[in-house]
């Protein structure tokens, strides 16, 4: 059986199609349950995959204005998720890190993907091959973005 050629547009919605089932596997009742907002895992899950995540870097990647970040920050350092720490002599510059309690969560939604029907599909050398490739093609975005 021959495939038709790849392009990136094909790619994308072929993606497009996988997020749906990807979302489904991390279910709404799971973020009401631990008290934290989809936006705010979205944060969590940015912070654990940068290596450094400061205030700025953060918004800017997921494309939010500063106050917004500052507000999704406070809330998930009030809930013991993440925590600033000071990594220059600049006070105003800050690392967020995710806490233990932060990395159980994140744990736990990985464990809650690793279900998601579309993925558990795959075998895992299939699954092994598709985390390498989006892993490849986030560095290459990310290096992209960082020339810019």
């Amino acid at each position: 059986m021959s495939h038709p050629p790849v392009t990136k547009r094909r790619l994308s919605s072929a993606i497009a199609e996988l997020m749906p089932g990807i979302l489904r596997g991390v279910r709404l009742d799971f973020f009401v349950q631990k008290g934290v907002t989809q936006t705010q895992f979205v944060v969590l899950a940015a912070i654990l995959a940068g290596r450094r995540s400061t205030m700025g870097a953060l918004a800017k990647s997921l494309h939010v204005r500063m106050p917004t970040m500052t507000g999704i920050v406070d809330r998930l350092e009030a809930r013991g998720l993440l925590e600033r720490k000071q990594i220059s002599k600049d006070r105003r510059v800050k690392q967020l890190v995710l806490t233990p309690e932060g990395r159980r969560l994140r744990r736990r939604v990985d464990s809650l993907l690793s279900t998601t029907p579309g993925l558990s599909a795959l075998a895992p050398p299939q699954q092994e091959v598709l985390r390498d490739l989006l892993k490849r093609t986030l560095e290459r975005s990310r290096g992209k973005s960082a020339q810019a």
